[in-house]
């Protein structure tokens, strides 16, 4: 939920096309609560570009979709990820600017107190810190399979879960540029 009441929800663009991308839509909590519609008025929505999951067959779930969904800065943007791309959106859906990974992502993006983004790319098996522009500023190769989200402790710590050798595996992370999460 944004700071203004808003409640955001991503999910896949097609039920057929995995190529499709997701999609955000943004809704008034308010209108959610008041409405007895099954399905109530959205405010905004947005394709976001990229390939959500591996395989869609209709009537089934989505397979290989990640832990995709949206991650919010404290000045307001939304941030999302597809396997094939990071998206940062304005506040009002407006498409920002959008990253292209090395490999693929399968995490929810992390925003830390100074708006840079952090996501793990599984194939590469690094953690990736852009700038709130969308440069990339570094990338920590940690020689695992990365499919969790990185967290941010209020220390500015980064932590993520990776596979070595086919066991869990706890990283944690320092840097010298954030005292802690996205507020």
């Amino acid at each position: 939920m944004t700071s203004d009441g808003k409640v955001l929800l991503y999910a896949p663009a097609s039920d057929s096309n995995p190529s499709a991308g997701g999609m955000l839509i943004c809704y008034d909590e308010e209108s959610i609560q008041s409405t007895t519609s099954v399905a109530p008025q959205w405010v905004w929505k947005k394709e976001i570009p990229g390939y959500l999951s591996s395989d869609i067959t209709p009537g089934n779930a989505p397979t290989d979709c990640g832990g995709h969904g949206a991650a919010l800065s404290s000045d307001g943007k939304i941030y999302v990820t597809t396997r094939t791309s990071l998206t940062a959106l304005s506040a009002d859906g407006e498409i920002l600017w959008t990253h292209t990974p090395g490999g693929i992502i399968e995490c929810v993006p992390a925003v830390d107190n100074i708006g840079c983004v952090y996501y793990c790319d599984s194939q590469t098996g690094s953690v990736v810190k852009l700038n709130p522009e969308g440069v990339k500023l570094a990338a920590i190769a940690l020689n695992a399979s990365l499919t969790s989200s990185v967290t941010i402790a209020p220390d500015g710590r980064l932590y993520v879960v990776g596979l070595v050798g086919g066991a869990p595996t706890l990283f944690a992370l320092t840097t010298d540029s954030i005292n802690g999460p996205s507020t």
